[in-house]
């Protein structure tokens, strides 16, 4: 399985600054302990934006690679504590993204 980080958002804006806070968090708290690649990786390994970007990640044509054979292993919650909030991003990329591929 490929293990992918997903920050979905009907408003993109608002997933691409949870993405940057969520990756810088994680960065700050890895530093010393291993080494971890610059956020512009990190950020081009995640899905990052609202359906219909997500959906265009995912594209087997898109420069992400991401292959219908793939077997992805996606984690909305890292770094995220309002359950809620978690739980409605997961449905609106289950309806949203799964949905239509």
């Amino acid at each position: 399985p490929r293990t992918v980080m997903v920050f979905i958002d009907p408003d993109s804006k608002k997933a691409t600054q949870l993405a940057h806070f969520v990756l810088d968090a994680y960065i700050e708290a890895m530093k010393g302990t291993a080494q971890v690649p610059d956020k512009a990786v990190l950020m081009e390994r995640a899905l990052i934006g609202d359906a219909v970007q997500v959906r265009e990640q995912l594209h087997p044509d898109n420069p992400r690679r991401f292959h219908t054979d793939d077997r992805l292993m996606l984690w909305f919650e890292f770094n995220q504590l309002d359950n809620e909030a978690v739980k409605g991003r997961m449905k609106y990329f289950f309806n949203e993204v799964v949905g239509k591929l």
